[in-house]
């Protein structure tokens, strides 16, 4: 179980990475927010996204193992999850076991899940960045 100071930052990182499963991503999927971006990633993500059906039990699913992994992880100073392109372990295991592809996720993205200083913190390539909690 989550201690309490850890239950909101642990559900933000959650929900950041369970809303890019519900409403992908079209502009600055690999951190490149031209007009003409990346039109082979655009175009493999248009044909996987169409021919996977994402269905709100497999995001909950995903959501209920992303939970749980944080919850065991809070022991850590911080945990990092992320993507090149396509989700990273542990982010490619619990899309497995969640049944989704994980490749509506943003390219080349990196999120610190910092328990010690209580923040959830992104990082892309090109230089974006954010942060999730606190708000």
């Amino acid at each position: 179980m989550a201690t309490n100071e850890n239950e909101k930052l642990i559900e933000s990182a959650v929900n950041w990475w369970a809303e890019k499963l519900k409403k992908p991503a079209i502009e600055g999927i690999n951190g490149d927010n031209r007009s003409d971006g990346s039109l082979l990633a655009l175009s493999t993500r248009v044909i996987v996204t169409d021919s996977e059906c994402i269905h709100d039990g497999n995001v909950e699913l995903f959501k209920k193992l992303l939970t749980e992994l944080l919850v065991n992880k809070q022991k850590f100073d911080s945990v990092t999850l992320g993507t090149d392109y396509g989700p990273e372990y542990p982010l490619s295991e619990i899309c497995r076991n969640s049944g989704v592809s994980g490749i509506q996720f943003p390219q080349k993205t990196t999120m610190f899940v910092n328990f010690e200083k209580q923040s959830v913190t992104w990082y892309q390539v090109r230089g974006q960045e954010g942060t999730i909690f606190p708000q």
